[in-house]
């Protein structure tokens, strides 16, 4: 009613339609009904709202949400000024699957999404899995067991029996519009998911990144817990950053003993691979009078590796994608600069979402037209350096906000909250399937080159 009073207002004051078409009920009527109508629609099809929903900011606070008490993330009883978290999508994230649970038969099908799935069971306290040959790293999926295996010594009593899919490739798995089989006869069987309908819901399948176009659960990169990278290691001059739990303080410190005052030159700073993207390869063309950008291979040796704890030196960082995203996103998160994210980035990590809807990064358009980024970087660098003390300040607040929300408790307790949420929605107990293996700590630190 309030909506065809205010609809009614806004017609009858409009001095372009005329007296004849004002006094003509059936106008009202139609109008309402097409809303009406719309409403209904766009309620029954909740892909079309995964796709549009994705990004909206959710309605609590870090300092009001407990261990898995996802039910209250849409509460309305808190006046108080929104700040996104990690954990502020969990409900919306996992909605393809509210009204048809998770089934069996779904996490059998998440085990066979693409070449290195992974199959995580959590039953009485132990972990069980069934790891992918091909599992990329392949150290990748041992450090998230790492991540496992120390949220259950740490918080044994907040960690539910489950069954669910971890996903090591650097891209998400699931579409919301999948990929067509060439093969004819199976083209006519292929039907894309659809959320909310038994036999047609989606596969969960948590990965380090999703997109709008896919329904992957976010999970914490791995290299929070650590990363063996090829031709990384000190002698080369590689850059082995030690786990978060370390990493992050020592950022936070560095951070706030870098003034900004006595930070390094007003450039543009980056470092990296330019054979994953050809955006790179136009950043390193940038005048040196704005980009400070070389090229870093680890594996050819080429360049010079620069570390987390180095960045921290810089007053602006700049963050492009790699063939998917870059791990390298996090540490810079936390060096107190500017921080450059890409407007049109299609990946996000859980990390950077967070970080991008309370807006403290400055935004820009990647275009791989010759000079048109260089132009458009100069062009933001200028407005930056016209009001320095604002630019500052956005730094400042962007390091408050992570020293809190990006640690390694706020992270573990993203684990715990989307774990408990992940089981209510289980329409089976969990138990130990075939192929899998009880995962110790021995097995663990047998796979990984982290000793400590």
């Amino acid at each position: 009613m309030t909506a065809y009073k205010s609809f009614s207002k806004l017609y009858i004051s409009n001095p372009e339609i005329s007296a004849e078409m004002r006094n003509d009920k059936r106008v009202y009527f139609i109008i309402l009904t097409a809303l009406t109508c719309s409403l209904i629609l766009k309620s029954q099809f909740p892909s079309s709202a995964r796709v549009e929903e994705k990004h909206l900011c959710p309605s609590h606070r870090l300092d009001e949400i407990e261990f898995g008490n996802a039910s209250r993330l849409n509460s309305s009883s808190y006046p108080i000024k929104v700040v996104p978290n990690l954990w502020s999508w969990i409900d919306l994230d996992l909605k393809p699957w509210k009204s048809t649970g998770i089934t069996k038969k779904m996490v059998d099908s998440g085990a066979q999404q693409g070449m290195r799935a992974n199959r995580i069971q959590i039953i009485d306290g132990k972990i069980y899995a069934q790891i992918n040959k091909s599992s990329r790293g392949p150290s990748r999926i041992w450090y998230w067991l790492w991540g496992l295996k120390e949220l259950i010594d740490e918080f044994p009593e907040d960690i539910p029996d489950v069954d669910f899919i971890l996903n090591t490739q650097d891209d998400p798995q699931v579409s919301v519009i999948g990929k067509r089989p060439k093969n004819p006869i199976l083209r006519k069987k292929f039907r894309d998911y659809v959320p909310g309908v038994e036999g047609q819901a989606p596969p969960p399948v948590f990965s380090a990144v999703t997109t709008s176009n896919n329904y992957d659960l976010l999970w914490p990169l791995w290299t929070i817990w650590g990363e063996d990278v090829e031709g990384a290691g000190s002698k080369t001059g590689g850059f082995h950053d030690p786990p978060w739990k370390e990493l992050q303080p020592k950022l936070v410190q560095f951070a706030n003993e870098n003034k900004w005052s006595e930070r390094r030159s007003n450039k543009i700073f980056w470092r990296g691979s330019v054979k994953t993207n050809p955006a790179r390869r136009e950043l390193i063309r940038c005048s040196k009078k704005v980009v400070d950008a070389a090229d870093v291979q680890h594996k050819l040796r080429v360049g010079k590796p620069i570390g987390a704890l180095d960045r921290v030196q810089y007053k602006y960082l700049i963050y492009l994608d790699g063939k998917s995203f870059s791990s390298a996103v996090l540490p810079m998160l936390l060096a107190g600069a500017v921080i450059f994210l890409p407007n049109n980035s299609p990946f996000q990590t859980l990390c950077q979402r967070a970080f991008r809807e309370n807006g403290f990064h400055q935004v820009f358009d990647v275009s791989l037209s010759r000079g048109q980024l260089c132009r458009t970087l100069s062009e933001t660098m200028s407005d930056l350096k016209s009001d320095e003390l604002r630019a500052e300040n956005r730094a400042r607040d962007a390091l408050d906000w992570a020293e809190t929300q990006l640690n390694m408790l706020s992270f573990q307790k993203y684990m715990v909250a989307m774990l408990k949420r992940y089981a209510d929605l289980l329409k089976y107990t969990p138990t130990k399937t075939k192929n899998t293996v009880e995962i110790s700590w021995k097995l663990i630190k047998k796979n990984v080159r982290r000793k400590h």
